[in-house]
């Protein structure tokens, strides 16, 4: 198949404007156009997220929001292969010559070991708040500086080892752009189900987690019924939606929403979280947003806090 492999268009038909016009293009339009407005929004929300973070002293120094500047750069990790991958599909073999090819194959290397350090950290996240606030007491002592960076350094390393089978034949990630999404090939591959283990897992654990802390804090914290909710469907885009049909139109929903994916984690920081925020509207200049001096010190949340991220 790989050697045999016929892209569906001629060179002559992937140009912007048979894009646009053709009417047996509109799939690849929808994709081409709501991608790229998409990006527009996801890139810079990232971007002033991980430099609010950044760049304020007190979050820097703050062991809760390491989590928050990988998780950013996983978001900026995904978005890179989201954006060769849209440009991809429009334009197909006047980008790359075949499906196949290595620079398909490493790119979607990295794009998934930046979605499995991505997941890892939602896990770790969601343990970090269930003890925060159903075990104040011990949050201090079980999540200190030194430990906190032993599990980014875990994330990162579980990420890579998860991702390192698609350097292998036996189970690439590979994107096919006449269904409109990425598949494992060979297609009856030993790691789909591996993929779909600790995927649901890590799914299960984060359900757990916030539905624990949705119990404690019903009275006043509605809104982690909201992050618990976004979970959810991030999993679902991931891994089950690809699995309930094989039509073009439902193999296209699934890219799309893993780019909406990456607005949810800025979007509900800025909302939800007041100093990054204030930092943010200070780094865009905006007018009544505090001084440097006057931002509101980030301390390791308590119980008590309203700011969570």
């Amino acid at each position: 198949m790989e050697d045999e492999y016929v892209f569906e268009y001629t060179l002559d038909q992937l140009t912007l404007e048979y894009l646009f016009t053709s009417p047996f293009r509109w799939l690849d339009m929808i994709q081409f156009t709501s991608g790229g407005l998409l990006m527009t929004i996801d890139i810079p929300l990232n971007l002033l997220l991980l430099v609010a973070v950044v760049g304020s002293e007190s979050m820097r120094r703050n062991p809760s929001y390491y989590f928050v500047t990988l998780m950013c750069l996983c978001d900026l990790g995904q978005l890179f292969a989201s954006t060769y991958n849209i440009v991809y599909m429009a334009f197909r073999q006047a980008i790359v010559g075949s499906p196949f090819s290595l620079v398909n194959q490493f790119i979607f290397f990295i794009s998934d070991a930046f979605l499995w350090c991505y997941i890892c950290t939602l896990g770790v996240v969601a343990l970090n708040r269930v003890i925060c606030v159903v075990f104040p007491i011990h949050f201090k002592a079980l999540f200190t500086t030194r430990f906190s960076k032993r599990l980014i350094i875990f994330c990162i390393c579980f990420g890579t080892f998860l991702s390192s089978p698609h350097l292998h034949s036996c189970c690439r990630l590979l994107s096919f752009p006449e269904w409109y999404t990425t598949a494992y090939y060979p297609f009856d591959t030993w790691y789909r189900y591996l993929d779909l283990f600790f995927s649901s897992l890590c799914a299960l654990i984060i359900i757990i987690c916030y539905s624990l802390m949705f119990y404690v804090m019903r009275t006043s914290q509605k809104y982690v019924f909201l992050m618990s909710a976004v979970f959810l469907v991030t999993f679902s885009t991931y891994f089950w939606l690809p699995y309930l049909g094989e039509s073009q139109f439902v193999a296209l929903i699934a890219p799309t929403l893993f780019v909406v994916q990456n607005i949810t984690h800025p979007t509900i920081a800025f909302i939800f979280n007041t100093a990054i925020r204030q930092e943010a509207m200070r780094r865009l200049g905006c007018k009544g947003s505090p001084k440097r001096g006057n931002v509101n010190p980030v301390r390791t949340p308590s119980i008590g806090d309203t700011d969570r991220f």
